[in-house]
């Protein structure tokens, strides 16, 4: 139960449970028994945005893997507060309407004891995403209700990144600004999606703060962009850190400074483009120049970390 308090706080440290020699993301509490890091996410999501926030947090949605495992999540359910009467798990049928795999793969519509009555029962072949109860059974459910959740991370995969104080390699320090680790993400997302990664991965959208920093990212741009983003999308730009959400013509950092005060607002030729009211989320090009872009538009992005 100690750990358990913890767990639903989220906010307690492995050294703050009697293991200094284990650590993770300050939001994760360890769990001996299931030698892994676990994170409960209060707010109610649906299933792919918990799948897509478990990601981007480095973990998994967390999905019972043995019989062990399925009663923890069932004691775990048991110790929220009574508004909490189902989680999702990282399982569905998604790639065939006969079968449940957890995201690893692995069957568990077999596994009939861990199912609840008459469960699944496929209700008019619209329930493709799975819960667990209070009762620590589970159920098949539509993909698109929300639900509390929680996110998993194995111990035996975390690698801590010293350089960069965080655990995810593909964090990089930049020798001319030693405070600051980048992370180049190439699959495109819109600017608010970005934004969430970000946020995420404990770390913000860049901000470009001044030139010798455009400089460093529109190279990151040219030597990644043209062969690592598939598809049809933008290869010369990533989206940053600055808007004019909250005005027309007013650009701002995603932390409230005025474009204009922060050292950097080197626009590209013709930008901004204010005849182009949906442009209001910033970009910088592979000539180190912003510009803004739609919001809803997918582009590759970078996450900044202040170290």
């Amino acid at each position: 139960m100690f750990k358990l308090i913890f767990l639903l706080i989220g906010a307690a440290t492995c050294s703050s449970i009697g293991l200094p020699s284990l650590s993770f993301r300050d939001d994760y509490s360890y769990a001996e028994s299931q030698k892994a890091f676990y994170k409960f996410h209060r707010v109610p999501r649906t299933w792919e945005v918990a799948r897509f926030l478990c990601g981007a947090e480095g973990g998994q949605l967390a999905s019972p893997e043995t019989d062990e495992e399925l009663k923890f999540f069932h004691d775990m359910l048991a110790g929220m507060p009574n508004s909490v009467f189902a989680l999702y798990i990282g399982a569905h049928r998604k790639f065939s309407p006969s079968t449940f795999v957890n995201l690893n793969g692995k069957r568990i519509d077999s596994v009939l004891r861990w199912w609840d009555h008459l469960e699944p029962n496929e209700n008019d072949n619209t329930e493709d995403c799975v819960t667990i109860g209070r009762n620590g059974k589970l159920n098949d459910d539509r993909c698109e209700k929300r639900f509390p959740f929680i996110c998993k991370v194995a111990s035996e995969s975390v690698v801590p990144n010293t350089a960069c104080k965080n655990f995810d390699p593909a964090y990089q320090p930049y020798d001319k600004i030693p405070s600051r680790c980048y992370k180049l993400h190439t699959e495109p997302k819109t600017w608010h999606n970005a934004y969430q990664t970000c946020t995420s991965e404990q770390s913000h959208l860049v901000v470009v703060k001044s030139a010798d920093e455009a400089d460093y990212l529109s190279k990151l741009i040219k030597q990644n962009l043209p062969s690592k983003v598939i598809g049809s999308f933008a290869k010369d730009k990533i989206v940053v850190g600055f808007h004019d959400l909250y005005a027309e013509g007013e650009f701002r950092t995603v932390f409230g400074e005025k474009l204009d005060n922060i050292g950097f607002s080197s626009w590209a030729e013709g930008k901004p483009d204010e005849k182009q009211d949906e442009n209001d989320c910033g970009a910088l090009n592979d000539e180190g120049k912003l510009e803004d872009v739609s919001c809803k538009k997918q582009f590759a992005f970078v996450c900044e970390r202040e170290v």
